[in-house]
């Protein structure tokens, strides 16, 4: 049967390549990173490389001091520096961009390994075929739920080892759980040393270890059940703990072990790693109470958990499967399997507590289709049986040719949409603004001095340095140790950047703003003159010497916002007709029709198969307590008429009436206005334009210090 191994391997590098070429087109087309955190971990690959070791600062984040780097971000970039250094030598024309930029593509298909050998511990080489199938084929778009987005090339995020490193860890639960007993401490030794380097990647992990727990105790639970004692109760669990009292040493071995290696190398206390968890998964207040400002914080949706694979057709066809597998399951008499269920129960609870959980669903969720597959069969296969077809249809369908044809039908489908989705994917911005991203950074880096540092709203501050090679301001990072260093201070009137500080209340710390926040007062100023006080403070008090300021298309939300909050109203009206997709409205004096076209997003009055446009048009949600959101917005570069259209709505989208606001200058600063609202507006003293994006989504302008206002 040797033959039947190479198959297998053949079958496995097949998968493999089909992912890697899925992987291959979701990226061609952007330069640079692609995922919010990639140039972070870079350049610790980078850093690592250069220092021959692991680093504790990152020297391109968070100036002055620099950004602390916690242990638990070590794993990824150690790994692509060690990577790099071994193959440097044999090719010397390869660089550390090229390990990065593909290391996570790599990670995903290594990730075949386990979650083959997962299935093949539950139900056979073929149940673990079939869970290598439906993780190769796994895609969504929007990607953030997708392992596409997280391992096409130009990703270098940590999400795709931490699932391949869950993968390894539920595998090596699962030997220990159905191993015999001269063998339980052996798998256990294996299991806890490759799930003790978790913690060198993420802190997260601690979330598998109530998973096997109970995965033991479900066993155990089991077996108590069946046991040969006349009457079920407490004889029973005695007697089914005696019996599995190998395994019981073997899940303790394990987990002991990686505790024991999470000490060693993160250096935290046992208590203090527990603490930590539980308050990372929301079991405990934490001791800094964090808003979730961030995505991947946020409580996940049932449409995003019902999104793996794009269209709704076949995520129902995986979750029909699934529905099987859990079924199979709970019948089963087997020991492994049981894991499934714990692991199944977990990651609903955490993704329900943040979103960022989903992305550790990717093993789980393909052995469990694989798994349900196989059951499928076997129920088929047996209803068949019972009813004297064993020599009719069932025959037919075990022919090679038939098995072909039938696996051309499944898999064609799922191929298809596994492109599908990796052409509709791409980095976290708009396509536009990341092209226009990656032209300012490259601008940095060949004219800027060496150490010059430049602000940037959000995490686009990652992809920036890792072009540029310069420091950023903004990153998507917060500094954990720097809290309460301002905060009582009477004389500090202008804060640093939120990322050193954080107001403290009482004896809690308390987080304002995180990373979308980060110097945000840049971007949402009232006027230039605060704007200059603000870079002035930075640079005089805290020794942040902001030397470039990146603005792109979306900073034009502010000006908007506050043209509209701070503009004059013109006029009010509660009178429309709607017919799709064209909105008019009738406000009187030369206005009386005025669209709204929804699917061109243009606000114009027809004139003689003309177009008279608008400025454009904002969206504002109205609440019954009187409160509105602002929603959305759309302008023009040259409009004729210098007014707002400002839609509102009610909580049910139900239209409530519009206004036209008229935009003028000095309505909102002017910092906003440079060269994006109409009229364009001449540059301010102290900022001196020197790059614009050829698509003109990114302006990155000098601050002339010596211009400053006092």
């Amino acid at each position: 049967m040797r033959y039947k191994r190479w198959l297998i391997v053949a079958y496995l590098l097949a998968m493999m390549a089909f992912s890697l070429s899925v992987l291959w087109v979701a990226a061609p087309a952007y330069r640079g990173y692609t995922t919010s955190d990639s140039g972070y971990f870079h350049h610790l690959a980078e850093e690592i490389v250069q220092a021959d070791g692991m680093v504790t600062v990152h020297e391109l984040s968070h100036p002055p001091q620099g950004l602390p780097v916690s242990i638990s971000d070590q794993l990824q970039p150690l790994l692509a520096a060690m990577i790099y250094k071994g193959f440097h030598r044999v090719f010397p024309w390869l660089t550390i961009e090229d390990v990065t930029t593909h290391l996570s593509a790599i990670f995903f298909v290594l990730m075949f390994i386990p979650v083959f050998l997962i299935g093949k511990e539950l139900a056979g080489d073929i149940a673990g075929c079939a869970s290598v199938f439906f993780l190769a084929t796994m895609a969504s778009c929007p990607g953030t739920t997708s392992p596409v987005y997280w391992a096409k090339i130009g990703a270098f995020d940590r999400d795709i080892l931490t699932a391949l490193l869950a993968a390894w860890a539920i595998y090596g639960a699962i030997k220990v759980l159905k191993s015999p007993r001269e063998s339980a401490l052996k798998f256990a030794a294996l299991a806890g040393l490759t799930y003790g380097l978790f913690p060198i990647a993420w802190l997260g992990y601690l979330y598998l270890v109530p998973v096997i727990i109970a995965a033991l105790l479900l066993v155990l639970f089991k077996e108590s059940l069946g046991h040969s004692t006349p009457s079920w109760g407490l004889n029973s669990i005695k007697e089914s703990v005696k019996g599995n009292a190998h395994t019981i040493y073997g899940i303790a071995a394990m987990i002991g072990i990686t505790f024991f290696v999470a000490w060693a190398i993160v250096g935290q206390s046992i208590t203090g790693i527990i603490s930590w968890g539980a308050e990372f998964v929301g079991l405990k207040a934490p001791a800094a109470r964090i808003p979730r400002y961030a995505s991947e914080m946020q409580p996940a949706s049932w449409e995003s958990l019902y999104g793996f694979y794009g269209g709704n057709v076949l995520t129902g066809i995986v979750f029909a499967l699934v529905a099987v597998a859990l079924v199979g399951v709970v019948l089963s008499r087997g020991r492994g399997e049981w894991i499934l269920l714990p692991w199944l129960a977990a990651l609903v609870f955490l993704a329900h507590s943040q979103v960022r959980f989903l992305r550790l669903w990717w093993p789980l969720l393909a052995c469990l289709a694989g798994l349900g597959l196989v059951e499928l069969a076997r129920w088929i296969r047996k209803l068949s049986v019972s009813h004297g077809a064993s020599s009719g249809w069932m025959h037919a369908l075990k022919s090679p040719l038939a098995l072909a044809i039938c696996a051309i039908l499944i898999a064609t489908p799922f191929a298809q949409n596994a492109y599908a989705q990796a052409r509709r994917t791409g980095p976290p911005m708009e396509a536009a603004l990341h092209e226009a991203l990656v032209d300012a950074g490259e601008w940095l880096r060949q004219n800027s001095p060496e150490g010059a540092i430049f602000a940037v709203q959000w995490s686009y501050g990652h992809l920036l340095t890792a072009v540029s090679k310069r420091r950023s301001v903004v990153d998507g990072c917060e500094t954990w140790s720097l809290e309460g260093k301002w905060e009582n201070d009477p004389n500090v009137t202008i804060r640093p950047p939120d990322y050193i500080w954080r107001p403290r209340i009482g004896q809690e710390a308390l987080l304002v703003g995180g990373r979308r926040m980060d110097v945000d007062r840049l971007f949402s100023v009232d006027s230039d003159e605060e704007f200059a006080k603000i870079v002035r403070t930075y640079r005089d008090n805290y020794g942040i010497d902001i030397r470039y300021i990146v603005f792109d298309i979306s900073t034009a939300y502010y000006a908007v916002r506050n043209a509209i909050f701070g503009g004059r109203v013109k006029a009010r009206t509660t009178s429309w007709a709607q017919e799709e997709p064209r909105i008019t409205f009738n406000f009187g004096e030369n206005r009386e029709n005025v669209v709204f076209h929804q699917w061109d997003m243009e606000v114009y009055i027809p004139v003689d198969n003309e177009r008279t446009r608008f400025t454009g048009y904002a969206l504002f949600s109205v609440y019954a307590d009187g409160t509105m959101r602002f929603l959305d917005f759309g302008f023009y570069h040259s409009p004729d008429i210098r007014e707002m259209l400002v839609i509102y709505i009610n909580e049910n989208n139900q239209l409530l009436g519009a206004s036209l606001v008229e935009m003028g200058i000095p309505l909102s600063a002017k910092i906003f206005q440079l060269g994006w609202l109409p009229p364009a507006v001449t540059e301010i003293d102290y900022l001196r334009l020197r790059f614009t994006s050829q698509n003109g989504w990114v302006k990155l302008y000098e601050i002339v210090y010596e211009n400053l206002p006092d």
